[in-house]
């Protein structure tokens, strides 16, 4: 980017595209009432710290389909009623050094996405299917509020301050309520 973004449309990365979307020390706002990005093939945010920020007022910020990285960028959802997470996940997300706030949910796991995680601050839930516990988590580092309903977490490090899972593999970290 070359300048602050103010968006009022949503826009799709085709499953045929490699996109890196480099906030480059700025910040976007969305008042558009559909997601912000709806990924089918492989896209990038990158940013060059947390103060790199994407905010939705109404919606979803990301909705991952395929490959998704996020790295250095904080995404701030203002919405926190129910059908309104930050970001759902239906495939392969990577998330590092990055801040992720607000939804209902920050992230929502369908269909078994793999989350992994590595240096973030997350407030807000990670949070699978109630009915059927499905995704994997991997946390490598960073500090994350809840996981909740995931198939499969595994901890390397970091602090988790509830988990409810069906199977975790702690090997490091902290968790303040099981």
């Amino acid at each position: 980017l070359l300048k602050d973004l103010v968006l009022v449309e949503g826009y799709t990365i085709p499953s045929d595209r490699n996109i890196i979307f480099n906030l480059n020390g700025h910040n976007i706002k969305s008042y558009s009432n559909k997601r912000l990005f709806t990924n089918n093939g492989t896209f990038t945010i990158q940013g060059n710290d947390t103060n790199d920020t994407i905010t939705s007022l109404y919606n979803k910020v990301l909705e991952n389909n395929k490959t998704c990285v996020i790295n250095k960028t904080s995404l701030i959802n203002k919405i926190k009623t129910s059908g309104y997470n930050l970001i759902t996940n239906n495939s392969k997300l990577t998330v590092r050094d990055s801040h992720l706030e607000g939804g209902y949910y920050s992230v929502y796991l369908q269909n078994n996405g793999t989350l992994s995680l590595a240096g973030n601050e997350i407030d807000g839930s990670i949070v699978g299917n109630s009915d059927e516990p499905n995704g994997t988590v991997l946390v490598s580092s960073g500090e994350i509020s809840s996981i909740l309903n995931v198939n499969k977490v595994i901890i390397n490090s970091g602090t988790i301050n509830r988990i409810k899972t069906i199977d975790s593999a702690i090997k490091g970290g902290t968790i303040d309520t099981l």
